[in-house]
């Protein structure tokens, strides 16, 4: 039997909401949804079992408490850095940024960091996000 995770108000609370509203911030976007906030949680509690796990069993190679694999972190990061320069965002502190969240492995140690690298995967996928409340949709996305 799994232990206890995260407890999922925490998570929302702590974790969750303060990363989406820094992202909306930075990005001049509303990055914060119901539906955003639903995969998440969703995603957490399936890859990790609510942030029980931080690395892949087996010595596979998924990392933080979404699972999120280095080499998608890398192309996520780099798709998400080429997109502010091309729009010249005004990032606050992207310097410092931009150094921090170059390495997959600082996910382990920062769910901050994982959230934020987690929403904007999925802000990077082609299709729009399912409606929130759509169990089925959400867990299919």
């Amino acid at each position: 039997m799994m232990e206890a995770g995260i407890n999922v108000k925490q998570l929302l609370k702590y974790i969750i909401n303060p990363a989406l509203d820094e992202l909306s911030t930075a990005f001049q976007r509303d990055l914060n949804t119901r539906t955003a906030r639903q995969i998440l949680v969703v995603t957490a509690g399936v890859e990790s079992g609510m942030g029980h796990y931080v690395r892949q069993l087996g010595n596979g190679p998924a990392l933080n408490i979404y699972q999120m694999e280095k080499w998608v972190y890398e192309d996520d990061w780099k798709r998400v850095t080429d997109w502010i320069e091309r729009k010249k965002l005004d990032i606050p502190d992207y310097g410092l940024l931009k150094a921090q969240y170059a390495d997959a492995e600082w996910t382990i140690r920062d769910n901050f960091a994982a959230t934020v690298a987690a929403r904007l995967h999925y802000w990077l996928v082609p299709h729009a996000l399912p409606e929130a409340g759509n169990v089925e949709k959400i867990w299919l996305y």
